[in-house]
């Protein structure tokens, strides 16, 4: 869909907020109350480690509900994005499994999208975050707003906003029967694709680009290798010590390699996390994934976030 007409679904989506919002409260309250029956899944983990492939190959290949672009027009009503993405793609699948950082919209107002519509309620200039910094109104309205897209879709639903990596200990208390896939990667190849990233956006090389680690200001100074070796591994530390107050049978860590290697083996894995009643999409094809961990940069540049990353401990290292 070209350009334009997504602007102007954005804006008539955007200025009708108003509107949209009186006519969904009834759904939201009616919905939004009771515990769903099927779970909310997380895709969690560091920026660059292979959670988007994940999120597309289980959205595409499962019968479960997610948020697509279309959903994320209408951020500031996601429920009503719901509805209207239910009645356009009833059964559809979306065989989306290209992305650029994380965005999709070259394959459609179908294809899976990072959900935005959080930061309603979220910080937006951090990423860490814990109970004393929302309102009791803010967490209400995002526990009503979740149950009730769980509700009305009636499937497992699949979010990933890798925000929430380092926000568990808001979602433990908010929805404490979501469950989690982490996905993990060599943090070698991890922390290389995260300084491509930086130099393919002209991002300052001393910020850190992407997910915000809670001392995230302390990063800043270091050298780019260093940087970006020490936000991935606070990342997956911050993970690691949340996880530990989650039942281990609502986590499945996912390695980003064996995604490319066993991706039906993954996708078991997964449907069992979920729970009884999910199925396999018929006659959709398993799709052809490339693991890229390969080396990029310069043998000099590779050799120096390997010194970075070996004296440190690796809370979710794979091998």
């Amino acid at each position: 869909m070209p350009f334009q007409k997504w602007w102007f679904i954005r804006s008539i989506l955007k200025y009708g907020s108003p509107i949209i919002s009186s006519l969904e409260k009834p759904g939201i309250r009616r919905y939004g109350v009771d515990q769903p029956e099927h779970p909310c899944v997380f895709i969690i983990g560091p920026p660059r480690s292979g959670s988007t492939i994940a999120y597309q190959v289980i959205t595409s290949l499962l019968d479960v509900a997610y948020i697509d672009n279309l959903i994320n027009l209408a951020r500031y009503n996601p429920y009503f994005g719901l509805k209207l993405s239910q009645r356009l793609y009833p059964t559809k699948s979306h065989s989306s499994y290209t992305s650029t950082y994380g965005r999709t919209s070259r394959d459609g107002l179908h294809a899976p999208a990072e959900a935005l519509f959080f930061y309603k309620w979220f910080p937006t200039n951090r990423h860490y975050t814990e109970m004393g910094d929302l309102s009791p109104e803010q967490i209400e309205e995002f526990r009503q707003t979740v149950y009730a897209l769980q509700n009305r879709s009636g499937k497992p639903l699949f979010i990933k906003n890798l925000s929430f990596s380092l926000r568990l200990q808001v979602l433990r208390e908010v929805l404490p029967k979501a469950k989690y896939i982490v996905v993990r990667r060599n943090p070698l190849y991890t922390a290389q694709s995260i300084l491509l990233a930086m130099r393919k956006n002209n991002a300052p090389e001393d910020r850190v680009w992407g997910i915000l680690p809670k001392d995230f200001e302390k990063l800043a100074g270091l050298s780019p290798h260093e940087m970006v070796v020490r936000q991935v591994n606070q990342i997956e530390h911050q993970i690691f010590e949340d996880l530990k107050h989650i039942p281990e049978q609502n986590i499945l860590y996912l390695d980003y390699e064996k995604l490319g290697a066993a991706p039906e083996l993954v996708l078991g894995e997964v449907m069992k996390l979920c729970g009884p009643g999910v199925r396999r999409r018929p006659m959709m094809p398993l799709p052809e994934i490339s693991v890229k961990n390969q080396s990029r940069l310069s043998e000099e540049e590779m050799e120096i976030l390997k010194n970075h990353i070996k004296p440190m401990k690796w809370a979710l290292q794979t091998s």
